[in-house]
């Protein structure tokens, strides 16, 4: 975060993946699934895309708490978030929040320690998803 009231991340996108990721943030910025931070802006610098999304003050959470409701949520939703994580999970004191989603599902990107083998071939879907929550809740 740099001062701002939106938290920003950069992706690498490539000319080939470039209207399938645009498509995709677009929609998400649309349909506004469940627990996903609200997209500000974004725009591609070059080859790069930067994101804006609404930040969220919180703390990580005890994941004990957490449920797959979310994951049947996001199934209706038609959305994948494609680097769950302890890191990528937020308690703002009321509700659960999943930051850092990536908008493109189709190259490996995410974090190793909860990636599918799907995910290392550039597969991310609902399965890839429950696959991480499950090992993140095996943790706690």
């Amino acid at each position: 975060r740099d001062g701002s009231p939106f938290a920003r991340k950069y992706f690498r996108v490539s000319d080939k993946r470039r209207k399938k990721i645009l498509n995709r943030v677009f929609s998400i910025s649309t349909k506004r699934p469940t627990g996903i931070p609200e997209i500000h802006s974004y725009r591609l610098h070059g080859s790069t895309l930067e994101l804006r999304t609404k930040y969220i003050e919180g703390a990580h959470v005890s994941l004990d708490e957490l449920s797959f409701e979310i994951l049947k949520k996001w199934k209706c939703e038609d959305f994948v978030h494609g680097d769950l994580s302890p890191s990528n999970i937020v308690h703002d004191g009321e509700d659960f929040w999943f930051i850092d989603w990536l908008p493109d599902l189709e190259s490996y990107q995410g974090t190793p320690h909860y990636a599918s083998d799907e995910v290392f071939r550039g597969k991310h879907s609902s399965d890839s998803d429950e696959y991480a929550l499950r090992k993140i809740i095996g943790e706690f």
